[in-house]
C-alpha cells in the first residue's frame, strides 16, 4: 500500500472514530466508567506494588551486599522472597505499633481536648469580650448572641452527632463487601506484581519493541526506568525525612513544655509525607491544640514550629530528599500543586518524581541539540553575557551622546 494512501486512510479512520465518540459521548463515558471500575483492583494493586517495591528493592541490595564476598550466594528468587517477607513483617509491625501505642494515645488526647474545650470555651469567650471592651469596642450584641447559645447542650449535640456519624460511617464501610473484595484482589495483584516484577518488566519491554519503532521503544523504556529510580529515591527520602521531622517536633515541644508533644510529633510525621501541604496542615493543628489548652502558648507554639521547620527545610530536607530527586524548591512546589489539584494525595506523591524525570529528559535533549549545533551550555552563557555587555555599552554611549 502506498505510504500517502495509508496516512490518509489512518486520518479517515481516526476522524470517524472521533465523530462516533462525540455523537455517543454519554455512552462512551458510561462504558469508560464501567471499564474503570472493573480495572480498579488492577490499578490499585499496581500503585501498591510500586510503593512496596521500594523497600523490597532496598532490602534486596542490603542482602546482596552481605553475601557479595561469600562463596555460596542465594539465588535471586530467594533474595526477592526474603526481602518481600521482611518488608511485609516491617509493615505489619508498624501497623501493630500504631494500633497498640499511638492510637490509644491519640484517643486519650482527643478526649482530653474535648474535656478542656468544654471547660475553656466560656473562659475564652469572656477573655475575648474583655479584650474588646478594653479597646472601646461595643460587645452588647455579641453578649446577647452568646447568652442565647447553650454551650453545654451544643457540645453534647456535637458529640452525639459525631458519634452517630462515625458509627454509621464505619457500618457502611464494613457492610460494603465490594470494596473489601476489591481491596483484597488489589493486595493479591500487588503481591504477584512485586514477586514477578522482572518477568512483567521484561514482557512489557518486549511488547514495546514488538509493536513500536525502536526509537520510540527506547524512549519509553528509558522513561520508565528513570521514573522508577527517581520515585524510589523520592519515597525513601520522604519517609526518612518525615520520621526525622516528627522526632524533632516531639523533642522541641517537650523542651518548651508545649501541650500534646507526642500527638504533635505523630501528626507532623504523617503530614510530612505530603510536601508543603503537610507542613501547613500540621502547624495549624498544633496551634489549635495549644490555643485550646492555653491561649498564651499559641504564639510560642507557632515560633517553635516555624523554627524547627526552618531547620528541617534548610539543613535536612535538601540533603535527604532534594539531592536524591534533583528538583529545586520552585519545581517541587509547582509539581505538588498540579498533582494535588488533579489527583489529590496520590498526585502529589507521583508528580514530584515525574517532574524530576521530565526535567532530566529536557536537559538531556537540550544538551544533545546544543552539541549537534557545535555549542555547549558554557558557550551559550558566554554569548548571552557578551550580548548583555554590548547592549549595556550601547545604552551608555547613547546616554553620553544625549
Amino acid at each position: 500500500m502506498d505510504k500517502k494512501l495509508k496516512q490518509n486512510l489512518i486520518l479517515v479512520v481516526c476522524g470517524a472514530l472521533i465523530f462516533a465518540v462525540l455523537m455517543n459521548f454519554s455512552s462512551v463515558i458510561n462504558i469508560a466508567g464501567t471499564l474503570l471500575s472493573l480495572l480498579m483492583p488492577v490499578i490499585v494493586g499496581a500503585i501498591l506494588a510500586l510503593f512496596i517495591s521500594v523497600p523490597v528493592c532496598g532490602t534486596e541490595k542490603i542482602i546482596k551486599k552481605i553475601f557479595a564476598k561469600r562463596k555460596h550466594k542465594p539465588s535471586e528468587k530467594a533474595v526477592l522472597i526474603t526481602s518481600f517477607i521482611f518488608t511485609i513483617i516491617c509493615i505489619l509491625l508498624a501497623i501493630t505499633l500504631v494500633t497498640a501505642f499511638i492510637v490509644p494515645a491519640l484517643i486519650q488526647s482527643v478526649q482530653s481536648i474535648y474535656g478542656i474545650a468544654e471547660k475553656r470555651i466560656p473562659d475564652l469567650i469572656q477573655y475575648l469580650l474583655n479584650f474588646l471592651s478594653e479597646r472601646g469596642i461595643s460587645t452588647e450584641w455579641f453578649s446577647k448572641t452568646i447568652s442565647k447559645i447553650d454551650l453545654e447542650g451544643l457540645m453534647k449535640n456535637v458529640s452525639s452527632y459525631l458519634t452517630s456519624f462515625l458509627s454509621s460511617f464505619i457500618g457502611v464501610i464494613s457492610s460494603t463487601v465490594n470494596i473489601t473484595i476489591s481491596f483484597v484482589f488489589a493486595v493479591i495483584i500487588a503481591i504477584y506484581m512485586v514477586l514477578d516484577k522482572k518477568h512483567i518488566c521484561s514482557s512489557a519491554k518486549n511488547l514495546a519493541y514488538a509493536y513500536l519503532k525502536k526509537p520510540a521503544a527506547d524512549k519509553i523504556t528509558y522513561f520508565c526506568s528513570l521514573f522508577g529510580k527517581t520515585f524510589a529515591k523520592f519515597l525513601s527520602g520522604q519517609c526518612f525525612e518525615a520520621i526525622i521531622l516528627g522526632v524533632l517536633m516531639f523533642i522541641a515541644f517537650s523542651v518548651f513544655r508545649l501541650p500534646y508533644a507526642s500527638l504533635v510529633g505523630v501528626i507532623t510525621a504523617f503530614c510530612a509525607l505530603l510536601p508543603y501541604v503537610g507542613a501547613t496542615l500540621s502547624c495549624v493543628v498544633s496551634v489549635l491544640l495549644a490555643f485550646i489548652v492555653d491561649p498564651s502558648k499559641a504564639i510560642l507554639c507557632v515560633i517553635v514550629y516555624l523554627c524547627v521547620q526552618f531547620i528541617e527545610n534548610q539543613f535536612i530536607y535538601p540533603h535527604v530528599v532534594g539531592n536524591s530527586v534533583g528538583l529545586s524548591a520552585l519545581y517541587t512546589l509547582i509539581a505538588a500543586l498540579i498533582g494535588g489539584s488533579l489527583f489529590g494525595i496520590i498526585g502529589i506523591l507521583f508528580f514530584i518524581p515525574l517532574t524530576a524525570v521530565i526535567i532530566v529528559i529536557i536537559k538531556e535533549n537540550s544538551a544533545k541539540r546544543l552539541s549537534e549545533k557545535g555549542l555547549s551550555e558554557m558557550q551559550v552563557d558566554i554569548a548571552e553575557s557578551t550580548l548583555q555587555d554590548i547592549s549595556e555599552k550601547k545604552n551608555t554611549d547613547d546616554t553620553i551622546q544625549n
